[in-house]
């Protein structure tokens, strides 16, 4: 049974921290979204309860009013509560927004920020940002106890064309060849694991760093997905100018990086039934 509960803050009283009405039964799927993409849910929700999981859709505002403070420290504040109390407890767990950068205009459903470290390659301190520290809620580890996801939408048209392409792609019948695109730079050894538990029928596309020009690389991958994909491996950095191997970028221009797939590569990308998995190790 789907329980889709969008609960506004509104309903609530500014003193009260835990109200009744928010000590839900517990769900298998947690879904926090932010408020202005709740209405746009249902598909997804159908889908998951169709699969028989119970569902739970709760939107930010609700979560920020339930603990006040930090906005991330409240979302894991609200995800502990509900792992520690709720029966069923969730086994997933979907965010629904983009994360910005300062507090941006995309900033929907925040990040978290972890401490600055020096990498090898930055020439001094950097940043990154991770999800997986909301799932981090037991041990002193960086174990996650609940699998999370993210769906990194700006508007509700770009949710609801990510919505139907989940929905067209668990509910179709896959009837193109399995294919398989393994994209490595120096990481030869490493992958050579990976291609192990490949199952046999699997037909193998491998493009090696050490073989291969950036150019030569960058077309075999685009001519490689309009083939028709189901899963890609990429073992290799992802936007960092400085690196003199392999870069499968996000939209970084410029620099002595090695880019061999960006955003600006999707329109030459001809669009498939069913869209590949991507499994990116950087």
């Amino acid at each position: 049974m789907i329980k889709f509960l969008i609960i506004s803050a509104l309903f609530y009283s500014l003193n009260s921290n835990l109200p009744e009405t928010v000590l839900f039964s517990g769900a298998d799927y947690l879904v926090i979204s932010h408020h202005s993409f709740s209405s746009h849910l249902q598909p997804l929700a159908d889908l998951r309860d169709s699969l028989g999981l119970s569902v739970e859709i709760i939107d930010d505002t609700t979560i920020y009013h339930l603990f006040p403070g930090d906005s991330c420290q409240a979302i894991k504040n609200f995800i502990f509560y509900a792992y520690t109390t709720w029966n069923p407890s969730p086994s997933y767990i979907l965010l629904v927004g983009d994360a910005g950068e300062d507090g941006g205009s995309n900033n929907f459903i925040p990040s978290k920020i972890q401490p600055k470290y020096s990498y090898y390659y930055a020439g001094g301190l950097t940043q990154h940002c991770s999800d997986n520290w909301y799932v981090e809620l037991t041990g002193n580890d960086l174990i996650p106890e609940i699998p999370i996801g993210r769906l990194p939408v700006n508007t509700v048209q770009e949710l609801d064309s990510v919505i139907n392409n989940i929905v067209r792609y668990e509910t179709s019948i896959n009837t193109m060849d399995s294919i398989m695109i393994v994209m490595a730079g120096e990481y030869v050894g490493a992958m050579s694991i990976i291609f192990n538990t490949i199952p046999y029928h699997y037909q193998q596309f491998k493009y090696y760093g050490t073989d291969l020009s950036a150019d030569s690389c960058h077309q075999l991958i685009l001519n490689t997905f309009n083939q028709g994909l189901d899963i890609v491996f990429a073992l290799c950095h992802g936007c960092n100018p400085t690196c003199p191997s392999l870069t499968w970028s996000g939209n970084f221009v410029g620099g002595s990086a090695q880019i061999v797939f960006s955003d600006q590569d999707f329109p030459q990308i001809i669009s498939h039934h069913s869209l590949p998995i991507i499994f990116e190790f950087g």
